[in-house]
């Protein structure tokens, strides 16, 4: 994502919010720290650690994607710029999972998405 996405849209009106969560026995807050420097560390993108899947389950239940998962993760959910969260958020563009497999459609989507600048 930092290199197929964000390189390739460098507003300061993309923004990104990344959810660590507590998947595998070894997923920690440390691990996820770590990560999100070497992986992401666009300024733009903002890392949050959720331990107890909260984030993951209220998708699983709540959310659009058809999944057999317990629990929602390596997925994508792209919001509008007027996007807010008061029971559910809204503005909804996108969404796909597992991401390495929905790289393309993100990218439409993001293309599609008229507030950003146009790709270098």
């Amino acid at each position: 994502m930092q290199q197929n996405i964000l390189a390739q849209y460098p507003s300061k009106k993309f923004r990104v919010f990344m959810v660590w969560q507590a998947i595998r026995a070894d997923d920690s807050v440390e691990r996820a720290k770590q990560a999100a420097k070497e992986i992401f560390p666009d300024e733009r993108v903002r890392h949050f650690w959720d331990g107890n899947n909260e984030i993951g389950l209220w998708y699983k239940k709540e959310g659009r994607l058809a999944s057999e998962l317990t629990v929602i993760w390596d997925a994508y959910y792209l919001y509008g710029a007027e996007s807010v969260w008061k029971t559910a958020p809204s503005h909804l563009i996108g969404l796909g999972y597992p991401v390495v497999d929905v790289v393309p459609d993100l990218k439409t989507s993001v293309a599609a998405f008229k507030l950003f600048l146009p790709p270098r």
